[in-house]
C-alpha cells in the first residue's frame, strides 16, 4: 500500500561490457533452418500453432495490462493504451498472476516463429507485444499488474521471469520491439530501492 512516490528509481552506470561464457559451448545445436517432415512431430508442431491461434485472443491477453496502464502510475501510459473492450475477460492464472499468460502465450508462439512462417501467429504475437508496448509507463514499467504490487505473491519472480522469456522468444522470433521493452523494465526492476524486498539476501 505504498504511495507511487516511495517506488523512485535509482539511477546507476550502465555497464554493457560483454558477457561471455566461461567454457566455450561443446554441443552447437541448430537455432533455424529445420523443418519437420510429415509424422507424430509434424502432428505435434502443427498441433500447438492451432492451439495458440484457437486459444488466445489478443484483448484477454492484454486484459491486465490495459487494466494497469488505464489506471496509469508514474505518469501517463502510451496514446495507444486502450480500455479494455466490452468483451475482455481476464483468464487462467492470471486471475492472480496478472501478465502470466502473455508470458506464455508469447514462449509458444515465438518458439514457433523462430522456426517457420505463419501469418496468423505472427500477427497476433505482434499485436500482443504491440499492446504491452502501448501500455509501458514512461520510466520503462511494463508488467500487467501495478508496480507496488511487484513484492506481492509470485510476481517479482516467477511471473515477471515469464514475461521476460515470453518477449525473448518473441524476438528471436522476429520481433524488433521485444527486447527494448525488456531493457527498459529491468532497469526499472534492477535499480529500485526496493530491491532488497523482492529478493531479499541469503544470511
Amino acid at each position: 500500500a505504498a504511495p507511487s512516490a516511495a517506488w523512485y528509481v535509482r539511477r546507476i552506470p550502465r555497464n554493457d561490457t560483454r558477457v561471455r561464457p566461461n567454457r566455450a559451448y561443446t554441443l552447437e545445436l541448430p537455432t533455424g533452418g529445420v523443418r519437420l517432415h510429415d509424422g507424430i512431430m509434424r502432428q505435434s508442431f502443427e498441433g500447438e500453432v492451432d492451439y495458440l491461434v484457437a486459444h488466445f485472443r489478443v484483448e484477454d491477453v492484454l486484459f491486465h495490462f490495459r487494466a494497469r496502464g488505464a489506471k496509469g502510475g508514474l505518469g501517463p501510459a502510451g496514446p495507444s493504451c486502450v480500455p479494455n473492450s466490452a468483451g475482455a475477460k481476464s483468464f487462467g492464472w492470471d486471475g492472480g498472476l496478472r501478465g502470466s499468460i502473455a508470458g506464455l502465450f508469447l514462449m509458444g508462439a515465438g518458439g514457433i516463429l523462430r522456426w517457420e512462417e505463419h501469418a496468423q501467429l505472427r500477427e497476433l504475437a505482434d499485436l500482443v507485444v504491440d499492446g504491452i508496448a502501448a501500455c509501458a509507463e514512461p520510466d520503462g514499467y511494463i508488467a500487467a499488474f501495478p508496480r507496488n504490487d511487484t513484492i506481492v505473491r509470485e510476481n517479482p519472480n516467477y511471473v515477471t521471469a515469464w514475461l521476460t522469456h515470453g518477449l525473448i522468444e518473441a524476438s528471436i522470433g522476429g520481433n524488433a520491439k521485444a527486447l527494448p521493452l525488456i531493457r527498459g523494465h529491468l532497469n526499472w526492476f534492477n535499480n529500485n530501492t526496493h530491491i532488497p524486498l523482492f529478493l531479499p539476501t541469503v544470511s
